[in-house]
Protein backbone atom coordinates (compact mmCIF):
# COMPACT_ATOMS: atom_id res chain seq x y z
CA UNK A 1 0.00 0.00 0.00
CA UNK A 2 1.02 3.28 -0.53
CA UNK A 3 1.36 6.03 1.30
CA UNK A 4 -1.59 8.02 -0.71
CA UNK A 5 -3.52 4.48 -0.13
CA UNK A 6 -3.39 4.97 3.78
CA UNK A 7 -6.05 6.07 6.08
CA UNK A 8 -3.38 7.45 8.40
CA UNK A 9 0.01 8.91 7.45
CA UNK A 10 2.52 9.84 10.19
CA UNK A 11 4.78 12.84 9.76
CA UNK A 12 7.92 14.41 11.53
CA UNK A 13 8.93 18.57 12.07
CA UNK A 14 11.33 18.16 8.95
CA UNK A 15 8.26 17.19 6.33
CA UNK A 16 7.84 19.60 3.61
CA UNK A 17 4.56 21.31 4.43
CA UNK A 18 3.43 20.38 0.83
CA UNK A 19 3.24 16.89 1.71
CA UNK A 20 0.58 17.26 4.92
CA UNK A 21 -1.10 19.26 2.61
CA UNK A 22 -1.31 16.49 0.58
CA UNK A 23 -2.53 14.45 3.44
CA UNK A 24 -5.33 16.72 4.49
CA UNK A 25 -6.43 17.34 0.54
CA UNK A 26 -6.87 13.54 0.14
CA UNK A 27 -8.86 13.23 3.61
CA UNK A 28 -6.09 11.75 5.60
CA UNK A 29 -6.02 11.65 9.30
CA UNK A 30 -2.57 13.29 10.13
CA UNK A 31 -0.30 12.30 12.87
CA UNK A 32 2.55 14.45 13.56
CA UNK A 33 6.26 13.42 15.96
CA UNK A 34 7.06 16.72 18.18
CA UNK A 35 9.76 17.18 20.57
CA UNK A 36 10.75 20.26 21.74
CA UNK A 37 9.76 24.13 20.78
CA UNK A 38 11.75 27.24 20.35
CA UNK A 39 11.37 29.71 23.57
CA UNK A 40 14.39 31.68 24.30
CA UNK A 41 13.40 34.80 26.23
CA UNK A 42 14.05 38.26 25.28
CA UNK A 43 17.84 39.56 25.18
CA UNK A 44 19.94 41.80 23.67
CA UNK A 45 21.46 38.77 22.46
CA UNK A 46 18.03 37.42 21.18
CA UNK A 47 17.09 40.51 20.03
CA UNK A 48 20.23 41.09 17.97
CA UNK A 49 19.08 38.14 15.82
CA UNK A 50 16.72 40.00 13.84
CA UNK A 51 17.83 42.19 10.47
CA UNK A 52 14.77 44.38 11.00
CA UNK A 53 16.06 47.64 13.00
CA UNK A 54 12.35 48.27 13.36
CA UNK A 55 11.34 44.98 14.59
CA UNK A 56 14.45 45.01 17.34
CA UNK A 57 13.37 48.52 18.59
CA UNK A 58 9.62 47.00 19.03
CA UNK A 59 10.85 43.79 20.86
CA UNK A 60 13.41 46.44 23.22
CA UNK A 61 10.00 48.03 23.92
CA UNK A 62 8.29 44.93 24.78
CA UNK A 63 11.35 44.29 27.00
CA UNK A 64 10.88 47.15 29.40
CA UNK A 65 7.12 47.00 29.49
CA UNK A 66 6.21 44.18 32.22
CA UNK A 67 2.80 44.07 30.12
CA UNK A 68 4.21 43.34 26.94
CA UNK A 69 7.13 41.02 27.56
CA UNK A 70 5.09 38.34 27.25
CA UNK A 71 3.41 38.43 24.31
CA UNK A 72 6.58 40.06 22.54
CA UNK A 73 8.91 36.55 23.53
CA UNK A 74 5.56 34.82 22.12
CA UNK A 75 6.12 37.11 18.56
CA UNK A 76 9.90 36.98 18.23
CA UNK A 77 10.02 32.85 18.76
CA UNK A 78 7.43 32.67 16.61
CA UNK A 79 9.04 34.90 13.99
CA UNK A 80 12.38 33.27 14.52
CA UNK A 81 11.38 29.88 14.53
CA UNK A 82 8.38 28.68 15.50
CA UNK A 83 6.35 29.95 12.46
CA UNK A 84 7.39 26.65 10.19
CA UNK A 85 6.24 24.62 12.78
CA UNK A 86 3.18 25.49 13.69
CA UNK A 87 2.00 25.71 9.90
CA UNK A 88 3.00 21.96 10.52
CA UNK A 89 1.09 21.60 13.42
CA UNK A 90 -2.16 23.42 13.09
CA UNK A 91 -2.60 20.65 9.47
CA UNK A 92 -2.04 17.99 11.94
CA UNK A 93 -5.08 15.74 14.15
CA UNK A 94 -3.02 14.48 16.18
CA UNK A 95 0.43 14.45 18.23
CA UNK A 96 3.03 12.22 19.24
CA UNK A 97 5.28 13.90 21.83
CA UNK A 98 8.57 12.41 22.39
CA UNK A 99 8.75 13.23 26.41
CA UNK A 100 6.10 14.38 28.58
CA UNK A 101 8.50 17.42 29.20
CA UNK A 102 7.57 17.73 25.19
CA UNK A 103 3.69 17.23 25.99
CA UNK A 104 3.94 20.26 28.37
CA UNK A 105 5.35 22.66 26.82
CA UNK A 106 3.04 22.26 23.46
CA UNK A 107 -0.04 22.02 26.29
CA UNK A 108 0.48 25.27 26.37
CA UNK A 109 -1.24 26.35 22.63
CA UNK A 110 -3.26 22.81 21.97
CA UNK A 111 -4.39 21.70 25.46
CA UNK A 112 -6.87 19.14 24.38
CA UNK A 113 -5.37 17.64 20.82
CA UNK A 114 -5.28 14.11 21.16
CA UNK A 115 -1.74 12.87 21.73
CA UNK A 116 0.23 9.71 22.78
CA UNK A 117 3.84 10.56 24.51
CA UNK A 118 6.72 8.21 23.11
CA UNK A 119 9.85 8.77 23.80
CA UNK A 120 12.92 8.08 20.63
CA UNK A 121 14.57 4.39 20.73
CA UNK A 122 17.58 2.85 19.12
CA UNK A 123 19.30 -0.25 17.86
CA UNK A 124 20.74 -1.91 20.66
CA UNK A 125 24.63 -2.87 20.67
CA UNK A 126 25.08 -6.61 21.05
CA UNK A 127 28.86 -6.15 21.55
CA UNK A 128 30.09 -7.04 24.97
CA UNK A 129 30.70 -4.24 27.12
CA UNK A 130 34.24 -3.44 28.69
CA UNK A 131 34.55 -1.16 32.12
CA UNK A 132 37.63 1.53 31.88
CA UNK A 133 40.36 0.89 34.23
CA UNK A 134 39.42 1.04 38.13
CA UNK A 135 42.15 3.89 38.78
CA UNK A 136 40.36 6.32 36.95
CA UNK A 137 36.60 7.44 35.87
CA UNK A 138 35.80 8.13 32.79
CA UNK A 139 32.99 9.70 31.16
CA UNK A 140 31.75 10.55 27.79
CA UNK A 141 29.61 13.04 26.38
CA UNK A 142 28.40 14.61 23.55
CA UNK A 143 29.27 18.21 22.61
CA UNK A 144 27.06 21.12 21.08
CA UNK A 145 28.11 24.20 19.92
CA UNK A 146 24.58 25.72 19.05
CA UNK A 147 23.01 25.77 22.52
CA UNK A 148 24.25 26.92 25.92
CA UNK A 149 21.67 24.82 27.25
CA UNK A 150 23.45 22.16 26.94
CA UNK A 151 25.81 22.78 29.27
CA UNK A 152 29.32 21.55 28.36
CA UNK A 153 30.83 24.46 29.79
CA UNK A 154 28.89 23.11 33.09
CA UNK A 155 30.50 19.63 32.52
CA UNK A 156 33.64 21.03 32.22
CA UNK A 157 33.69 23.20 35.22
CA UNK A 158 33.10 19.76 37.20
CA UNK A 159 35.64 17.47 35.59
CA UNK A 160 37.93 20.19 36.62
CA UNK A 161 36.58 19.97 40.20
CA UNK A 162 35.95 16.62 40.48
CA UNK A 163 40.36 16.52 39.82
CA UNK A 164 41.29 19.88 41.38
CA UNK A 165 39.09 20.05 44.21
CA UNK A 166 37.74 16.88 45.51
CA UNK A 167 40.58 14.66 44.48
CA UNK A 168 38.95 11.72 42.25
CA UNK A 169 40.15 11.13 38.81
CA UNK A 170 37.71 11.50 36.55
CA UNK A 171 38.37 11.80 32.87
CA UNK A 172 35.75 13.13 30.18
CA UNK A 173 35.89 12.84 26.45
CA UNK A 174 33.89 14.98 24.50
CA UNK A 175 32.72 13.93 20.99
CA UNK A 176 31.35 15.76 18.19
CA UNK A 177 33.57 18.93 19.58
CA UNK A 178 34.35 21.26 15.75
CA UNK A 179 35.81 24.16 17.78
CA UNK A 180 33.31 26.50 17.57
CA UNK A 181 31.87 27.90 21.04
CA UNK A 182 28.58 29.26 22.02
CA UNK A 183 28.49 32.86 22.42
CA UNK A 184 27.89 32.58 26.32
CA UNK A 185 31.07 30.88 26.82
CA UNK A 186 34.12 32.11 29.11
CA UNK A 187 37.78 32.33 27.95
CA UNK A 188 38.31 30.01 30.87
CA UNK A 189 35.98 27.09 29.07
CA UNK A 190 37.51 27.46 25.73
CA UNK A 191 41.24 27.18 27.25
CA UNK A 192 40.37 23.88 28.96
CA UNK A 193 38.65 22.59 25.59
CA UNK A 194 42.14 22.74 24.47
CA UNK A 195 44.51 21.89 27.27
CA UNK A 196 42.81 20.17 30.06
CA UNK A 197 44.74 16.76 31.14
CA UNK A 198 41.60 15.76 32.00
CA UNK A 199 39.53 16.04 29.04
CA UNK A 200 39.86 14.81 25.35
CA UNK A 201 38.13 15.90 22.71
CA UNK A 202 37.07 13.93 19.58
CA UNK A 203 35.81 15.93 15.96
CA UNK A 204 32.68 16.29 14.29
CA UNK A 205 30.80 12.69 13.50
CA UNK A 206 28.36 12.35 10.73
CA UNK A 207 27.78 8.04 12.33
CA UNK A 208 28.74 6.40 14.97
CA UNK A 209 32.22 4.34 13.64
CA UNK A 210 34.06 1.61 15.01
CA UNK A 211 36.34 4.37 17.04
CA UNK A 212 33.86 6.27 18.62
CA UNK A 213 32.23 3.14 20.14
CA UNK A 214 35.58 2.06 21.58
CA UNK A 215 34.98 5.51 23.26
CA UNK A 216 31.74 4.26 24.92
CA UNK A 217 32.54 0.68 25.55
CA UNK A 218 35.98 2.01 27.90
CA UNK A 219 33.54 4.36 29.47
CA UNK A 220 31.61 4.13 32.81
CA UNK A 221 28.87 6.66 32.16
CA UNK A 222 27.41 9.02 29.40
CA UNK A 223 27.06 12.27 31.46
CA UNK A 224 25.05 15.25 30.32
CA UNK A 225 23.74 18.38 32.57
CA UNK A 226 21.44 19.50 29.40
CA UNK A 227 18.46 21.83 30.57
CA UNK A 228 14.82 21.72 29.66
CA UNK A 229 16.02 19.32 26.33
CA UNK A 230 13.18 17.56 25.00
CA UNK A 231 14.41 13.91 23.75
CA UNK A 232 18.37 14.17 23.50
CA UNK A 233 19.07 11.59 21.51
CA UNK A 234 22.50 11.28 21.69
CA UNK A 235 21.69 9.52 25.24
CA UNK A 236 19.08 7.39 23.82
CA UNK A 237 22.62 6.79 21.67
CA UNK A 238 24.88 6.11 24.54
CA UNK A 239 22.52 4.02 26.19
CA UNK A 240 22.40 1.75 23.26
CA UNK A 241 25.97 0.83 23.81
CA UNK A 242 26.13 -0.20 26.69
CA UNK A 243 26.08 3.17 28.91
CA UNK A 244 24.21 4.17 31.90
CA UNK A 245 23.45 8.31 32.22
CA UNK A 246 24.37 10.49 34.70
CA UNK A 247 22.12 13.62 33.66
CA UNK A 248 19.81 16.23 35.49
CA UNK A 249 16.54 15.86 35.98
CA UNK A 250 15.39 18.46 33.58
CA UNK A 251 13.55 18.17 30.31
CA UNK A 252 13.19 14.84 28.71
CA UNK A 253 15.63 13.06 30.66
CA UNK A 254 13.76 10.94 33.23
CA UNK A 255 11.48 9.84 30.32
CA UNK A 256 14.64 8.27 29.15
CA UNK A 257 17.20 7.15 31.19
CA UNK A 258 14.33 5.71 34.03
CA UNK A 259 16.52 3.79 36.34
CA UNK A 260 19.65 3.02 33.70
CA UNK A 261 21.96 5.50 35.55
CA UNK A 262 21.31 8.25 38.28
CA UNK A 263 19.64 11.75 37.84
CA UNK A 264 20.86 14.95 39.40
CA UNK A 265 17.45 17.12 41.26
CA UNK A 266 17.67 20.93 39.59
CA UNK A 267 15.62 23.81 39.98
CA UNK A 268 12.98 23.77 36.91
CA UNK A 269 10.35 26.07 37.93
CA UNK A 270 8.05 23.67 34.62
CA UNK A 271 5.69 27.19 35.42
CA UNK A 272 8.14 29.40 33.57
CA UNK A 273 7.87 28.91 29.67
CA UNK A 274 10.46 31.00 28.44
CA UNK A 275 13.70 30.68 29.91
CA UNK A 276 17.89 31.27 28.46
CA UNK A 277 18.51 28.45 25.81
CA UNK A 278 20.49 30.13 22.81
CA UNK A 279 21.08 34.00 23.73
CA UNK A 280 22.04 33.43 27.41
CA UNK A 281 22.67 30.84 30.39
CA UNK A 282 21.33 31.57 33.61
CA UNK A 283 20.86 28.12 34.75
CA UNK A 284 19.62 26.52 37.76
CA UNK A 285 23.28 25.54 39.85
CA UNK A 286 24.51 22.22 39.75
CA UNK A 287 25.72 20.44 43.04
CA UNK A 288 28.70 19.07 42.36
CA UNK A 289 29.21 16.85 44.64
CA UNK A 290 25.81 14.82 44.04
CA UNK A 291 26.78 14.71 40.37
CA UNK A 292 30.52 12.92 41.77
CA UNK A 293 28.90 10.75 44.41
CA UNK A 294 26.31 9.35 41.23
CA UNK A 295 29.45 9.18 39.44
CA UNK A 296 31.09 7.03 41.71
CA UNK A 297 28.26 4.63 42.36
CA UNK A 298 27.57 3.81 39.06
CA UNK A 299 31.38 3.37 38.32
CA UNK A 300 31.63 0.84 41.42
CA UNK A 301 28.60 -0.83 40.37
CA UNK A 302 29.27 -0.87 36.68
CA UNK A 303 28.01 -3.78 35.62
CA UNK A 304 24.83 -3.59 37.71
CA UNK A 305 23.90 -0.33 35.77
CA UNK A 306 24.80 -1.67 32.75
CA UNK A 307 22.39 -4.55 33.21
CA UNK A 308 19.75 -2.02 33.86
CA UNK A 309 20.60 -0.21 30.88
CA UNK A 310 20.03 -3.45 29.08
CA UNK A 311 16.49 -4.48 30.68
CA UNK A 312 15.57 -0.59 29.67
CA UNK A 313 15.88 -1.06 25.99
CA UNK A 314 14.23 -4.53 26.25
CA UNK A 315 11.33 -2.96 27.91
CA UNK A 316 11.34 0.63 26.72
CA UNK A 317 14.03 2.19 24.14
CA UNK A 318 14.63 -0.68 21.34
CA UNK A 319 13.71 0.05 18.10
CA UNK A 320 11.01 -2.71 18.02
CA UNK A 321 9.32 -1.78 21.28
CA UNK A 322 9.45 1.88 19.88
CA UNK A 323 7.83 1.03 16.11
CA UNK A 324 5.00 -1.52 18.27
CA UNK A 325 3.69 1.68 20.16
CA UNK A 326 3.77 3.89 17.30
CA UNK A 327 1.51 1.43 15.44
CA UNK A 328 -1.43 1.01 18.75
CA UNK A 329 -1.08 4.75 18.90
CA UNK A 330 -1.21 5.43 14.78
CA UNK A 331 -4.31 2.68 14.90
CA UNK A 332 -6.10 3.56 17.97
CA UNK A 333 -7.05 7.21 16.59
Amino acid sequence: MSLADAEVVLFNLSAPVMELIKARLRRQEIVLRLDGIYHDRLSDGFITEFRSGLFRAFLRLGMRLGSLREPMTEIANFVDRNFPIFIRILLADRFIYQSEYSKRCWSRYFPRRKHSVIVNGARWNNDAPKCAPDDQIRLVTVYDDFRPAKRIDDLVEFIEWANEKANVPVHLSILGFNGVFPKTYSERTKNLLGSSPYLDVMPRFSAITSGLVDVFKRSHAYVTFSFRDACPNTVVEAMAHGLPVVATTSGGLPDIVGDAGLLIPVADDIQEHFYACRYERDFPPIDFEAVLDATLVIARNNGFYRDRVRERFENNLDVSVIAARYVEAILEG
